[in-house]
């Protein structure tokens, strides 16, 4: 638990606030969210999960750390937010995406049938 710093929770705050940033981009079409930052933001969770799991230790021996812990929980507060707005997004897309193909194969069916009958 002493290894845990200031720093630690800082740098993981300034990047987890780069990566929402990001992502509500990518919600309005500004940007796209890829593979890889999903990656990265995978690999900055698992590298604060320590600290997450230490919370409320580190807020009884080390007040110091109070307030960028509640901040972090806060950002972690709002990725979940946007994670389920990604989420509802996707499903958006793919129901539109579905019917758009359903489209396309009747008209693909209607173009075959038309050709047989020409």
């Amino acid at each position: 638990m002493n290894d845990v710093s200031s720093k630690t929770i800082e740098r993981g705050r300034v990047r987890l606030a780069e990566l929402l940033r990001h992502m509500q981009g990518s919600l309005r079409g500004e940007c796209a969210f890829t593979g890889d930052d999903v990656k990265s933001l995978r690999a900055l969770l698992a590298e604060m999960e320590p600290v997450i799991l230490q919370s409320a230790e580190l807020r009884r021996t080390r007040p110091e750390l109070a307030a960028q812990l509640e901040e972090y929980k806060s950002q972690l507060l709002e990725l979940q937010k946007t994670v389920e707005k990604i989420r509802v997004t996707l499903i958006v897309q793919k129901t539109a995406l579905e019917a758009s193909r359903t489209q396309v194969s009747a008209t693909s069916q209607w173009c075959s049938a038309f050709r047989q009958t020409s």
